[in-house]
Order: C-alpha cells, then sequence, then structure tokens
C-alpha cells in the first residue's frame, strides 16, 4: 500500500471497520486521491537497513529504521533488539543475549534527523521525539512483537505529523 494511501486512513479515518482490509483501505484512498481532495498531505515514509539509534547496534540481530518525512520535518524511529553477548561462554558457536538496556531485550525510540546530515538523515541524539506507544519488551525470541511495536510507533508519529505536531521543544 502507498504512503498516499496509508496517510489518507489516518488523516480521515474512513474506510474503517474491523473486516476492512488493506485492499479496501488503498482502493479508497486511490479515489480520494484522485478527487478534489488530491491535495491530502502525505507522511513520507522510507524503511532503511541499519540501526538507528544504539552503540550496540552492530550486535543486535533485530534491527529497524524508518525515516519520516513531511513537510521541512524528517523523524527517525529506531528499533533495536536480540543484542549477541560477544563475551558468554562458548561464543561465536554458541549464542546468547544481552539485555540491550535494564530489564529490556528490544527497544523502539525516535528522534529528530540531524539537520548537518543531508544524505542519510540520520539521528540527532540531542533531539529525541517523545511519544505515548510501548517501546520496550523483557523478553527474547519477540521478533514479532518488536515489529508491532514500531509500527505503533510510526502510526502514532504519522498521525501526530498529519494533525500539525512537529516534536519541537515547543509543542510541550
Amino acid at each position: 500500500m502507498s504512503n498516499a494511501a496509508l496517510n489518507a486512513h489516518i488523516m480521515f479515518g474512513e474506510p474503517c471497520g474491523e473486516d476492512v482490509g488493506l485492499d479496501e483501505i488503498a482502493d479508497w484512498a486511490g479515489e480520494l486521491l484522485m478527487s478534489e481532495r488530491s491535495d491530502t498531505p502525505v507522511v513520507q515514509r522510507t524503511e532503511r537497513g541499519w540501526g538507528g539509534h544504539f552503540c550496540c547496534a552492530h550486535r543486535c540481530l533485530f534491527r529497524r529504521n524508518t525515516l519520516l518525512e513531511y513537510q521541512d520535518i524528517k523523524i527517525v524511529v529506531s528499533t533495536v533488539g536480540l543484542m549477541q553477548d560477544y563475551h558468554a561462554p562458548g561464543f561465536p558457536n554458541e549464542i546468547s543475549f544481552d539485555e540491550i538496556g535494564h530489564n529490556r531485550y528490544y527497544e523502539t525510540m525516535a528522534f529528530h534527523s540531524d539537520p548537518d546530515d543531508t544524505r542519510y538523515h540520520d539521528v540527532d541524539v540531542s533531539r529525541q521525539v517523545y511519544f505515548e506507544s510501548s517501546w520496550s519488551i523483557d523478553h527474547l525470541d519477540a521478533d514479532d512483537e518488536a515489529n508491532a511495536m514500531h509500527e505503533a510507533v510510526v502510526k502514532e508519529i504519522t498521525t501526530r505529523l498529519l494533525q500539525g505536531e512537529t516534536f519541537n521543544e515547543d509543542d510541550e
């Protein structure tokens, strides 16, 4: 489904209901975008293949990094998890995992991108973006939960961007 279709669904809330699938949402959004409301704002979403935060992301088997761009705002949502314990007995033949923080094996964070990084738009760790969605998982073998957690944060930030929030310190 296109970014425009997802954004239209988030903005206008139609079609809705548990029985509505992605195809129906895409069809509805396509009709909307071809109509007089073709000026529907879009949050551009780019999936990237590297850890967006965390100094030990290279040790994590789970990494998600999503760049959200809306007008002149660029926000990176990053989820990491399953950090390999390089110091465990038997490594590398036997893999075990370290917590990436206190009582968590996965975490999601979001940051504004570094304004000086005009190529990759990587994070500016001094400008964290705060959100209400769940951000950590305290157990292993939870890649599916981590994907859902990441998607929930992406959806929340996308929705709030479309509602006019800039996530600047002045907004709080």
